[in-house]
C-alpha cells in the first residue's frame, strides 16, 4: 500500500501534546504512496520531557492533504513498562469548504467496508502490536471505552507511522469513493453525531 523510508535524524523544539513547550529529538520518515502519487513527510518526535507525538510535515501531490501539516498529530502513551498506546481516531474531510479534515471515532468494521482496508493486518505488517478497544486493552470504562486504539512495544517508531497514514492520510486520500462520500454525508446529517471528536 505505501512504502516508510527513514530519513534525517536532528534536535528539535516546539509544543508536546500536552500543550508543553520542549526539546526534544525528531526522526523524519517519508512515506510513499504509489496508488495516489503522494509523499508524506512524518516526523516521530522524542520530547525531553518524556512525551512522544507522531506529526505529518508536508506533503508532494493531493491537495486535499493541504490541512494536514501540522493538524491531527498522534499521541504516544506509555502503556506499562515496555509498551506504548495510540488512539486511532479517523480523520474525516468535510464535505463544505474550508476542506479540511477533523477526527472522528470510528471501529475496524469501518475500514474493512467503507475504506476496503484490514487494519489489523496491514499495522501487524509492521511489527508486534495489538488493536482493539480500550476497553478490550486497557480496560477503560469510561465513556472513551469504545475508541480504537493500539498498544505495541516500546521503541518501535515505524508501528505509529504506519497507523498514522492508515487513519489520517489514506481516508482523506479515499473521500472522492462514493461509499466514503455516504459515510461523510450520514456523518454531517447527523447519524454518526456521537462519534465526533474535535480535532
Amino acid at each position: 500500500m505505501f512504502s516508510i523510508e527513514k530519513k534525517s535524524k536532528q534536535p528539535t523544539k516546539g509544543e508536546t501534546c500536552s500543550k508543553w513547550e520542549s526539546i526534544g529529538i525528531s526522526q523524519d520518515y517519508l512515506v510513499n504512496i504509489d496508488d495516489y502519487k503522494v509523499s508524506v513527510l512524518i516526523r516521530y518526535t522524542a520530547w525531553q520531557n518524556g512525551e512522544r507525538d507522531v506529526n505529518c510535515l508536508d506533503f508532494a501531490g493531493d491537495k486535499r492533504l493541504n490541512k494536514l501539516p501540522g493538524r491531527l498529530r498522534f499521541c504516544i502513551e506509555p502503556h506499562g513498562l515496555s509498551h506504548d498506546m495510540v488512539t486511532l481516531k479517523t480523520a474525516i474531510i468535510k464535505s463544505e469548504p474550508p476542506a479540511h479534515a477533523n477526527l472522528y471515532k470510528r471501529d475496524i468494521a469501518f475500514y474493512h467496508e467503507i475504506m476496503g482496508v484490514d487494519l489489523v493486518s496491514e499495522l501487524i505488517s509492521y511489527g508486534d502490536c495489538k488493536i482493539d478497544t480500550k476497553e478490550v486493552l486497557l480496560n477503560t470504562t469510561g465513556r472513551n471505552r469504545t475508541e480504537l486504539c493500539m498498544v505495541f512495544p516500546t521503541g518501535n517508531e515505524i508501528l505509529p507511522i504506519a497507523a498514522f497514514v492508515l487513519t489520517r492520510i489514506y481516508p482523506i486520500l479515499l473521500s472522492d469513493q462514493p461509499r466514503f462520500w455516504l459515510h461523510i454525508l450520514d456523518t454531517e446529517n447527523g447519524k454518526n453525531k456521537l462519534c465526533r471528536h474535535a480535532a
